[in-house]
């Protein structure tokens, strides 16, 4: 069958073909459907059809992105998964916009408060359990969570937050949600919605959320033991992780890491200039 699509980065509008076999297999929630490049335009990106055949949201695609591989020994606790007839992950899959969830975790991982506008009272209930549920140990955050009705009663007191409402940004005073700053947060969720199996999907982002809050703290705590004596660098971070977690990181995952070690856990880390990183890391 063809189905429109448009472009979120240029709007450029065409017509691909999808399988219909592909969703009727998805029996609950949205079937991911990767346009490549070329295809309707230059950009990549990933449209999410429902079983209406309607396309509920976009999310641009960055493949060059490289999140490491890694098991988390780091914590004798491995994360309690609910069963899912106490959790439904689907639920999120089927009614929350893919991009919504995006810029939520941006926000979340940034250490910014975020205002979610929902109009139905049980999934207003159900994203708060979920968002708690998959940060759990890790990043704090007291994301609140108002009906269309109620927000601009009560707007006033909220001046400082990040507002989201589906696919659309009411509130980004300090401009974080660029779309350029967000790929690491579109793999992970693109992650979590392809993934098919409910459980598997909820372990992919709890181990990526915590991943983050790992290295993070790592990264802190590698500095603290430097004592002064000498300044950090690139490539000393990506040495320290190779022989301490046998983990080969890219260094856009490390400057982004680096980011929320200043951002979320306030510790301004004296660091190298990006020029000099690069040349280090060829030597």
């Amino acid at each position: 069958m063809k189905v429109e699509v448009r472009c979120p980065a240029c709007n450029s509008i065409g017509k691909i073909i999808v399988d219909q076999q592909l969703i009727d297999q998805s029996v609950r929630g949205l079937t991911a459907v990767t346009i490549a490049s070329n295809i309707i335009c230059e950009h990549a990106f990933v449209a999410y059809i429902d079983k209406n055949r309607d396309i509920r949201d976009y999310i641009l695609c960055d493949f060059l992105i490289d999140i490491p591989e890694i098991e988390l020994k780091l914590d004798n606790k491995k994360p309690q998964i609910k069963s899912y007839e106490d959790f439904d992950v689907d639920i999120i899959k089927l009614n929350i916009y893919p991009s919504l969830l995006v810029n939520v975790l941006k926000g979340i991982l940034f250490k910014k408060n975020v205002l979610i506008i929902l109009d139905n009272d049980f999934l207003r209930g159900y994203m708060q359990k979920f968002l708690l549920h998959i940060t759990e140990g890790t990043f704090f955050h007291e994301t609140v969570l108002l009906s269309r009705k109620t927000y601009p009663k009560v707007k006033k007191e909220y001046k400082k937050y990040l507002v989201l409402e589906n696919a659309k940004i009411i509130k980004d005073k300090e401009k974080i949600l660029n779309p350029k700053k967000l790929k690491f947060e579109k793999a992970i969720v693109q992650k979590f919605f392809e993934e098919k199996d409910p459980k598997s999907s909820l372990l992919i982002i709890i181990n990526e959320i915590k991943k983050i809050f790992i290295l993070s703290k790592k990264i802190i705590e590698f500095n603290d033991n430097l004592k002064g004596v000498q300044k950090l660098d690139s490539k000393m971070l990506l040495d320290h992780f190779k022989a301490e977690l046998d983990l080969k990181i890219q260094f856009p995952y490390l400057k982004y890491l680096m980011e929320i070690v200043k951002s979320y856990f306030q510790v301004d880390i004296e660091y190298t200039s990006d020029t000099v990183d690069f040349f280090k890391l060829l030597q």
